[in-house]
């Protein structure tokens, strides 16, 4: 082991650091929640502390063996990726007021390009044009309009080459290779480390001359935003560029305690400047006009119970008025997961449980953002970790959430699902649901309504209902049946659920289930016996299994007249085939549309082409599919939206139906 040389700032450091080790080791809390936050007097008691925390990282061999356990035979559709990142709060998260890459409002469409946003006019199909941009220095993954007013969310320039340490001179894959070493030891997957956000304010009243009223970058991984009151909030995580740290010890007071010493003799040099995030502030123009730290000292949140030295920053900006002003907190802990209510960030961080069969547990943190600045409220923890990403939401203030103890591995796992409240400042406990799945295997997790649905993970789909109607006693309710890899549950109205499945299509005389996608949509007013009304194939029967129908966007419903439109990509699986020179082309890409009935079926009304002129035996003249489709409805057109290109077609009533003509293309400069 390499050592470090000691130096009277290493000793004096040391001290404090034993001091902190010991107060922080006998820390408590209780089954609902121990909300005694506090926050730092000092600089130096700042740095001490975040010091202690990052020094404390290492982990007992034993947990490599845990820390990727998993149901056998799990899958993850492909199509949730996309949404899971774009959707921001969990996948398949359907909900009005999140980000996203086309946000429509004023006669127009605002669409996130790859640099810049592009302001379409959308009165009319026929009219359609390119009228404004709004170009930023990065990438822009996301947008908020609120009235007159977009809100940019974007990746600063560099983030690629800092995230793939391509600006480290010692090593240029040193950095890579620690970022991922510090996910492996349970800091928030997949969330890189030494990133910004960007966060541009702008007036669009005069769409084809957007002006810049607010612009700042903050260090910092962005999780999650939501507009509150003419309030925008952005929670991010920030990592500091650590130096080297022994990760791993083997599992001893004695070599917990090795690794300790070592990490903190590498941390001594780091200044409170180092370890904490810093914001630069822009004028209309783009020039830098001020640079600072993100969150005073005073405003750092020190849990109850110490959970890493990561930083959860939330940002707020008075859109309605910008200013050169915000507010800011920060919570020091290793959070790897945001959900997102409409008035509050729920920050979930799972830590291992070494004294309990459990192996994890999952602590909370409530954030409310209903007022002009956010607030630190509540904290509460359960049994487990998060069954997946999407198995948490909130109805009617109680939070639901679903998770794991023990291990897969060794057939130790059982499911839980817990009902919390918020009381004064905890986060408590008011039902329980044990062993909700009835397999080993579960798969996607959503809470709707007063509902939860549980798939079981395996080809052929069983979910099962848990009526959550009263959460002081959830029960297992019906169980609905399809077939094929579920990538999605969707409400379409209040008692009706879409299930969407990937390679879930019959081949004409095969026995087994062929490429495609199929909707099944039931009745699940009665949660005990919930009906499938109907059945939906996107699919030629027979179809070559080198085609791949793929989900590209939660389905979008217009509830007054019931009108669908489902964002499809179909395309060519690149792995399955043969002839090389057949690996590029796709086929289609753009809306299917529906109405949905009283009966609960789905009647076509047709379909929206990106590239209009399609056959079924024509390829589009691209290598790939668009890296995400959009539909926008409304009241008498439709639009399928790709980064680059726009169709839209005039939406007409036809008796107790629609149909789609005139149809138009806006072709949108890369």
């Amino acid at each position: 082991m390499r050592c470090l040389p000691i130096t009277a700032g290493h000793m004096i450091r040391m001290l404090i650091l034993a001091t902190w080790a010991f107060a922080l080791g006998c820390a408590g809390g209780t089954d609902v929640g121990n909300p005694e936050m506090s926050s730092f007097a000092s600089d130096t008691a700042l740095e001490d502390y975040l010091v202690s925390q990052h020094a404390k990282i290492a982990m007992p061999m034993a947990r490599q063996s845990v820390a990727e356990d998993m149901p056998p035979g799990w899958v993850v559709p492909d199509a949730g990726k996309e949404i899971s990142v774009d959707m921001d709060t969990a996948a398949w998260k359907m909900d009005a007021d999140a980000p996203d890459r086309v946000v429509a409002g004023n006669g127009c469409l605002y669409v996130a390009g790859e640099n810049e946003v592009r302001i379409i006019s959308a009165l009319r199909p026929e009219d359609m044009q390119l009228i404004g941009r709004i170009m930023v220095k990065g990438c822009v993954d996301a947008l908020h309009l609120n009235r007159e007013r977009l809100v940019v969310l974007y990746s600063p320039e560099g983030e690629e080459e800092a995230i793939r340490g391509a600006n480290d001179d010692e090593n240029p894959e040193s950095t890579l290779e620690r970022n991922m070493e510090r996910i492996d030891t349970g800091l928030p997957d997949g969330f890189p480390t030494e990133t910004r956000v960007g966060i541009l304010v702008a007036d669009v009243r005069l769409p084809d001359n957007p002006t810049i009223d607010y612009h700042i970058q903050a260090d910092g991984y962005r999780l999650a935003s939501r507009i509150s009151g003419g309030f925008l909030h952005v929670a991010a995580r920030f990592m500091p560029d650590l130096p080297p740290l022994q990760l791993w010890h083997d599992g001893t007071e004695s070599g917990s305690a090795e690794a300790r010493d070592y990490n903190a003799h590498a941390l001594a040099d780091l200044t409170t400047d180092d370890l904490t995030p810093s914001y630069t502030a822009f004028d209309g123009f783009g020039n830098p006009v001020s640079h600072g730290r993100l969150i005073t000292t005073q405003n750092y949140i020190r849990p109850a119970e110490p959970g890493g030295g990561a930083i959860l920053s939330v940002i707020s900006i008075n859109i309605d008025a910008p200013g050169p002003d915000f507010s800011s907190i920060g919570l020091i802990a290793d959070i790897h997961h945001v959900h997102v209510s409409s008035d509050a960030f729920y920050l979930l961080a799972r830590v291992y449980d070494d004294h309990t069969a459990d192996i994890y547990q999952t602590r909370i943190h409530q954030i409310d953002i209903a007022g002009d600045a956010a607030q630190y409220a509540a904290y509460g923890r359960v049994r487990g970790r998060l069954l997946d990403p999407s198995a948490v939401g909130r109805y009617q203030d109680v939070l639901r959430i679903g998770t794991i103890t023990g291990l897969f591995q060794d057939d130790t796992a059982d499911g839980h699902i817990f009902c919390l409240k918020k009381e004064n400042d905890a986060l408590t406990i008011i039902g329980r649901l044990e062993n909700p799945f009835s397999d080993r295997t579960p798969g996607l997790t959503r809470f709707i309504g007063p509902r939860g649905f549980i798939t079981n993970g395996e080809d052929i789909d069983r979910i099962t209902i848990i009526d959550l109607a009263d959460p002081a006693s959830p029960q297992k309710a019906g169980v609905m049946q399809t077939q094929g890899l579920i990538s999605g549950l969707f409400p379409v109205l209040d008692d009706l659920l879409m299930v969407v499945a990937q390679n879930a299509c019959k081949v004409e005389g095969g026995p087994d289930p062929g490429p495609g996608l199929c909707f099944f949509v039931f009745d699940i007013s009665d949660t005990s016996a919930p009906r499938l009304r109907h059945t939906e194939t996107i699919n030629g029967s027979g179809t070559d299994d080198s085609i791949i129908f793929r989900l590209s966007a939660p389905p979008l419903c217009r509830p007054e007249d019931r009108l669908l439109a489902v964002p499809v990509t179909i395309d060519y699986d690149r792995q399955s085939l043969a002839n090389a020179e057949m690996n590029g082309p796709h086929l289609f890409s753009g809306l299917y549309l529906y109405q949905l009935s009283d009966a609960g079926i789905l009647e076509w009304t047709g379909r929206l082409e990106l590239w209009p002129g399609m056959t079924p035996d024509m390829t589009i003249d691209e290598d790939d599919p668009p890296p995400w489709i959009r539909g926008v409805l409304t009241d008498d057109a439709v639009y399928a939206v790709a980064p680059n290109r726009v169709s839209a077609g005039s939406i007409n009533r036809m008796g107790d139906g629609f149909i789609i003509h005139s149809r138009f293309t806006l072709l949108l400069e890369r």
